[in-house]
């Protein structure tokens, strides 16, 4: 890390895909009592257009960025305001100069500044309308006030609808300087150059920077940032101690319109800087990451007590917390209390087993070589360590405490700071389930610790061990991979034609039932141990279901390849889907869907598949529904596995740090000789699309309303999809038109977008937004205006231009991840695309031309909508 004459702490990393990251050492905690909510609206405000009194259009950062073939966002935290982007290679100077030009050149617009405010309103009333969400800041301000860490990130709406420009400027002056501010640049660049470029930056040449200011700047290079960040985090260290040692036992409960009650059990803890940091990271992976995990496999499975539950350290400059997260039926919320305090307090006393140990150390050494594998990685590691730590090679160190730590460094940290009388619990009870008495009685008892259940060590069952073209196995499973051995790690995509499409309509439910429970067991291992294996190989094995297909992907260290494909070829094959998993997941299903109707804006989505895809079955949701899940038995579940997923049909597309004639071999002998004894799947029907405009709506009394419109769209391949991707990238990207026109023109939603998505049979576009109750009906105006001018004029030349750009740097992005390019493999020969059918896609888009673009659009936008409407109905609207 060095300090350069324009005042920034530059960091560069070569690599192979541009990111770049801007780190302000400030956030919500630097606020005073009159800026609350400042921190977040100026990183609104640093998106409008700068240059006032540059003559011609002034340039915004999305819409440079995105003209460069990049994208950018940014998010704001207690302690630092982050702005992060990436760009093709060729385009990593202008992205570095923009970014610095859009945070630094800056003066503030009132007119801009009460448009974006309002934008600001509606992320906060999206926020309030999450019930989650809510819940999550009831438990850190119990845990942290008056500390600005007990205080939303957004600010409260009273407060942000009170602010003027003024109060901006004074936090802008304040914070947004380069001395406060890390810059990473990762890429194919040299760090010389990087260098040179943020030397010669200008910096703000406006009156607002007095030659005083710039001496003083110049001048305080003196103390390098890595001694004054260690100095800084010594303080916070002390500091941090000091106010835990005065946490007090908290109880909150809420009475709310949800349907599940959630549950959180939070304790402060030190600073990320801390000693103890490491070992209750260990802590939080023992607790709740992963299906091994203490509280899945004992409170979640074993027990039964909660439909979701998991933890997790979150770490934060001068202190951080420990949090347990659950869903769980209200009529056992006590004993879901008492399972996770017990497995606290025994993890308090005892410490680790050795197995436990192991796999949670392995699972965040993993970390760091997951992250090596993308720019974005990289540069956010680069900038977390820098500004946290002070050394941007401080993750080494890192590294290095945690391979010396012992299991005796996790149960004393947990003893310390994990007890009952420092535990907040905060409890959101559906309105409906729970009287204001039930309510009042959960929060007298649990003010107190529950009583301790006899400790017992947990021990471990016995048996536990810690190209192009499709090559055809005897067993008939295509195998298809690309050899890469920058990143020591695999991924795969073991896939079957299938999914939800070609389930029976009374069975609706069983893909993705089947395909979640093949983990769950095997005529070898249960699914306990087989879960318990893989953490501590720090592997992922994940089961999807989508319409048209199901399987098993996984990633994992190049050198573990060998044992995660015979557990997932196992799995494969011998599952045995045992009654009590079958039962759980259908207690967590029938859960989760009765949840959904919080969430609106799925509401809106949902509904308006029902309504534009009719009986066909794309419109289901791939979960099923009550009435079909509950007549599912795990005899059904064997006997549908059995008789439709046969390997014969099944693909196989691998990408990594493998061996290209060992891995094949070892596959035949996992998979053997023919087993295709499942029928070739039958073909599905195209969807009947509306013959006239279908509307429906829905009423729900909250803050904010939700649209989504759909459009019959394309089928999987389709000659016209590229022009489709650069039509919705016109409309819907972060510098396209529905967003200029509703949001940064007229701030009437927070949220709008558009996507399509492509199945066999079929697929559809569709345009959502979430807004006021209040400007509801305009909003929808504007989307109509949005649809009807793309019909009745060509795009620009600028906008294809960017468009395409944009949808070709963020293809180069997605490339990265060893994941989607096995993806990429397994789909285009299970679909019989061709072997280029993804890997073309830079191509594709680049001959798309505005004649194109026209006659897709016509094809999609003229065609009869489906439009799904979530409002209140008694809001009066102007």
């Amino acid at each position: 890390m060095e300090r350069t004459r324009s005042g920034f702490d530059a960091n560069a990393d070569e690599g192979h895909v541009c990111a770049i990251e801007l780190w302000i050492s400030s956030g919500t905690a630097s606020e005073r009592a009159s800026e609350h909510g400042c921190a977040h609206l100026i990183e609104h405000m640093l998106f409008k257009p700068w240059g006032a009194d540059e003559p011609g259009p002034r340039p915004d950062l999305a819409h440079v960025i995105e003209s460069l073939g990049g994208d950018v966002n940014a998010y704001t935290s207690h302690d630092e305001t982050v702005f992060y982007a990436t760009s093709p290679a060729a385009g990593w100077a202008q992205t570095v100069s923009a970014v610095l030009d859009a945070v630094f050149n800056r003066e503030f617009d009132t007119r801009e500044f009460e448009h974006e405010r309002d934008v600001v309103l509606e992320e906060i009333s999206q926020y309030q309308d999450d019930p989650w969400s809510r819940a999550s800041q009831q438990l850190w301000t119990r845990m942290f006030s008056p500390h600005a860490y007990g205080r939303p990130v957004l600010g409260t709406a009273t407060e942000v609808r009170a602010h003027k420009v003024a109060a901006l400027r004074g936090y802008y002056r304040r914070h947004y300087r380069p001395a406060n501010a890390t810059l990473v640049v990762v890429g194919p660049m040299t760090t010389r150059a990087v260098r040179q470029l943020v030397a010669a930056w200008p910096g703000d040449d406006s009156a607002a920077t007095s030659r005083a200011r710039r001496r003083a700047l110049s001048s305080a290079v003196t103390t390098t940032r890595a001694e004054a960040t260690r100095d800084h985090a010594r303080r916070m260290r002390t500091a941090g101690r000091r106010r835990l040692a005065a946490a007090e036992r908290q109880v909150g409960v809420l009475r709310e319109d949800i349907s599940e009650p959630h549950v959180l059990v939070g304790w402060p803890t030190p600073a990320l800087t801390d000693d103890d940091c490491v070992p209750l990271e260990l802590a939080a992976v023992i607790l709740g990451s992963g299906d091994a995990s203490r509280l899945v496999s004992v409170v979640r499975r074993e027990q039964g007590l909660a439909t979701e539950i998991g933890a997790s350290l979150s770490t934060s400059q001068r202190a951080s917390a420990l949090i347990v997260h659950a869903h769980a039926a209200i009529e056992g919320l006590d004993a879901l209390r008492t399972a996770i305090e017990d497995q606290v307090r025994d993890l308090s006393a005892h410490g680790p087993t050795p197995e436990e140990f192991a796999r949670a150390v392995a699972v965040l050494d993993s970390t760091a070589l997951y992250r090596r594998e993308t720019a974005q990685g990289r540069a956010h590691a680069l900038g977390y360590f820098a500004t946290g730590f002070g050394d941007p090679s401080a993750e080494a160190e890192f590294s290095a405490q945690l391979n010396q730590l012992r299991p005796e460094d996790v149960r004393r940290a947990c003893a310390r700071y994990l007890t009952a009388e420092r535990a907040c619990l905060v409890a959101s009870l559906p309105r409906s389930g729970a009287s204001s008495a039930r309510a009042a009685a959960l929060r007298r008892g649990w003010s107190k610790p529950s009583a301790p259940v006899r400790s017992r060590r947990r021990t471990t069952p016995r048996g536990f061990r810690p190209g192009q073209h499709p090559l055809q196995l005897d067993s008939g499973l295509r195998v298809i991979g690309r050899a890469d051995d920058r990143v020591p790690l695999v991924a795969g995509w073991l896939v079957w034609p299938g999914g939800t499409a070609r389930e029976p309509a009374q069975l609706a439910g069983i893909a993705s039932l089947a395909a979640n429970l093949l983990l769950r067991g095997t005529s070898g291992r249960s699914g306990n141990a087989l879960a318990r294996e893989l953490d501590t190989l720090a592997a992922g094995v994940e089961p999807f279901c989508g319409r048209n297909s199901l399987g098993l992907q996984f990633e994992c260290r190049a050198g573990d390849l060998p044992v995660v494909l015979r557990r997932v070829f196992e799995c494969a094959s011998s599952s045995t889907f045992p009654d009590p998993e079958v039962e759980d997941w259908r207690r967590a299903t029938l859960t989760d869907l009765a949840a959904e109707a919080d969430d609106l804006g799925q509401v809106a989505h949902r509904e308006m598949l029902r309504l534009l895809y009719g009986a066909h079955p794309y419109h289901r949701d791939s979960r099923g529904r009550a009435a079909t899940l509950t007549r599912i038995t795990a005899r059904d579940v064997r006997r549908y596995w059995d008789s439709s997923y046969g390997l014969g049909h099944a693909v196989l597309g691998l990408a990594g740090d493998f061996d290209p004639i060992a891995v094949p071999d070892l596959l035949e002998r996992l998979t053997g000789a023919a087993s295709n004894s499942a029928p070739t799947p039958p073909e599905i029907d195209p969807p009947v699309f509306p013959s006239r405009a279908k509307t429906r709506r829905l009423d729900k009394a909250r803050e904010q309303a939700h649209v989504a419109r759909g459009f019959p769209g394309l089928p999987l391949g389709d000659a016209d999809t590229a022009a489709l991707d650069v039509l919705t990238a016109v409309l819907g990207s972060q510098s396209g038109r529905l967003f200029a026109a509703l949001r940064e023109r007229e701030g009437l939603v927070y949220h709008v977008g558009v996507h399509s998505a492509e199945a066999l049979s079929g697929g559809h576009v569709v345009v959502s937004a979430a807004t006021s109750q209040a400007t509801l009906d305009r909003a929808i105006d504007r989307i109509d205006e949005e649809l009807a001018r793309v019909l009745d004029s060509t795009i620009s030349p600028a906008e294809l231009g960017r468009a395409q750009r944009w949808l070709i740097g963020q293809h180069h992005n997605a490339l990265q991840r060893r994941s989607r390019v096995a993806a990429n493999l397994a789909f285009s020969c299970l679909y019989d695309l061709g072997p280029s059918y993804y890997f073309d896609y830079a191509r594709k888009v680049s001959g798309v031309d505005a004649k194109r673009v026209a006659a897709v659009a016509e094809r999609v936008f003229r065609a009869k909508s489906a439009t799904a409407i979530v409002r209140d109905a008694h809001h009066r609207r102007g």
